[in-house]
């Protein structure tokens, strides 16, 4: 989280599939998964996972990025471009 005086604005940040800090909009969900990996941090509680399944990837985003993609957030466009992208690559 950032300091603004003296709220907190939470960020969340996501280390795959690449480097982004999201301002989160609403409350996160924790989230883990056997034989998975957390690629998103709230502080300290994993919000996002990445876990393979046969040929494919299930991805779950336990804090939503639609509001900060509407809100113009660059960073939020980028992280969402590289998940298709990475997507993609596998089908």
């Amino acid at each position: 989280m950032r300091a603004i005086g003296h709220e907190q604005v939470p960020y969340v940040a996501y280390h795959w599939p690449l480097e982004a800090r999201i301002r989160d909009f609403s409350r996160v969900i924790p989230v883990s998964a056997e034989n998975g990996r957390a690629i998103g941090h709230w502080g300290e509680i994993p919000v996002a996972w990445r876990k393979s399944i046969g040929t494919g990837t299930l991805i779950f985003v336990g804090s939503p990025i639609g509001p900060a993609l509407h809100a113009g957030d660059s960073d939020a466009a980028s992280l969402l471009c590289s998940l298709i992208d990475v997507l993609d690559a596998r089908i």
